[in-house]
Order: C-alpha cells, then sequence, then structure tokens
C-alpha cells in the first residue's frame, strides 16, 4: 500500500479540514518535541486537537463504529486514544477500552483522560477479551513517537491479537512497536520483530511527521499517513 499524506490544518472554530500535503519532510523528534512545548506553553489543549482530528478521520474514512475498540498506553498517547474514545462514546458508539497499565498523576493529561473515561461509567479492560470479534474498529494508543526500545507482553500480545483481527486499525501518531527514527528500529526482516508492529489501515501523525512513517517500506504497518497539526505550524 503506497502512502497518501494529508494535512489536517484547524479553522478558528477548530475544527478540522483535510488537503493534500505534497513532498513530506520528516522532522526530529527533537524539533516536534520543541513545537509540541511551546504549544503545551501557550496552553493550547493539544490532546483534545488530537482527539477531535482522529474522530474527524474516522468519520471520513470509515464512518461511527458501531462498536470500537481502543488500546491505550500509560502515556500521552494512550491519553489521546481514550480522549478519542470518549469523543465516540459521546456521538453513539459503543467503546470498549483495553489499558494494562495506567497512567502515573504525574502524566497530567494522560492521567485527567483516564479519569474522564471512568467518570462515564464504562469499563478498562487490562487484556484481550475472549470474545471480540463485533469489533468494526480498531484505535491504536498504546506507544507514540517517545517509543525507543523493543515491547514486551502484554503489549505484544496485544499488537498481535489486534493484527489478527479482521477491523481494520486507527493508529495514532505511529504504529505502536515502530520506532520513530527508524535506524534504531529492530530489524524489521525478523518476522518476531515485524509481527509485533501494529499494521495500521491509517496512521494520523501529529504536529509533524516523523522520519519511520514517511519511509515507503514502512508502508506495510502504517497504512494511509495523514496529518493532523494540532493548530501549530507543521511546515515551519
Amino acid at each position: 500500500m503506497s502512502h497518501i499524506l494529508v494535512k489536517a490544518i484547524a479553522d478558528s472554530d477548530q475544527k478540522y479540514a483535510f488537503m493534500t500535503l505534497q513532498n513530506p519532510q520528516p522532522w526530529s523528534l527533537e524539533k516536534i518535541r520543541t513545537i509540541e512545548k511551546q504549544g503545551l506553553e501557550a496552553g493550547l489543549p493539544l490532546m483534545q486537537h488530537a482527539a477531535d482530528c482522529a474522530l474527524k478521520l474516522i468519520l471520513k474514512c470509515h464512518g461511527l463504529p458501531q462498536h470500537a475498540l481502543v488500546l491505550a498506553g500509560p502515556g500521552n498517547n494512550g491519553g489521546d486514544a481514550l480522549t478519542l474514545a470518549l469523543g465516540l462514546w459521546q456521538h453513539g458508539s459503543l467503546v470498549t477500552v483495553i489499558q494494562p497499565q495506567f497512567p502515573k498523576p504525574a502524566v497530567t493529561d494522560a492521567y485527567a483522560a483516564h479519569a474522564n473515561w471512568i467518570a462515564t461509567g464504562e469499563a478498562v479492560l487490562s487484556q484481550w477479551p475472549d470474545k471480540a470479534n463485533h469489533y468494526d474498529l480498531i484505535v491504536d494508543g498504546l506507544f507514540g513517537i517517545g517509543l525507543d526500545r523493543p515491547l514486551t507482553n502484554p503489549w505484544q500480545y496485544l499488537i498481535k491479537c489486534a493484527n489478527r483481527h479482521e477491523a481494520p486499525t486507527l493508529a495514532l501518531d505511529i504504529p505502536s512497536g515502530l520506532f520513530a527514527q527508524s535506524a534504531s528500529t529492530p530489524n524489521l526482516q525478523d518476522p518476531q520483530n515485524s509481527q509485533t508492529i501494529i499494521q495500521a489501515r491509517w496512521t494520523t501523525a501529529f504536529i509533524a511527521p516523523t522520519q519511520a512513517v514517511c519511509e515507503t517500506c514502512h508502508a506495510h504497518w502504517v497504512g494511509e499517513l495523514y496529518l493532523c497539526d494540532l493548530g501549530l505550524r507543521s511546515d515551519a
């Protein structure tokens, strides 16, 4: 599958629209983190922006799911996923959340996103459910561009289960298991490594694309690539 890179920009009402971005140039992690820090210091609700953009992408590419399965990690990528889960739930979708490890209070935005989801009264599972054939969309929010180590269980098992499921997967930021700086990713020719990376139908990068999601050799995992700048300048 070839890459389709699309840019999402925010208008004055903080609603998102998509347009083609020609000749994408990957950004370094340092540059993305710098822009992200500036946005947070300016008081921008970046996690909510990310969830709003991902919801817009789902409605565009898939339609409102009847029952979404959301995989959430313990960090801000998991916070993005939980905020998206809340948006889907508010739009009328059934939503099942799997989060084997809860965020720590120090991870303030992710911790708040977890609390907001718990406030709905919906459950949070710790492992893949025995009966999982009824989901029509999977959201991958396990790990984002900060991942720099090979994953172990329970994360590996969740990824393998998601990849075996017939429902399409939307990866937030980057497919979990893939390293943003692709040179550091474990040997993808090794089946043991390649099977523990989410195989997404769509990936939405936030702020700017990283090296890994721009490389055509990773299209098997990235799928169709979209970009949401979260209301920040991603062409600077």
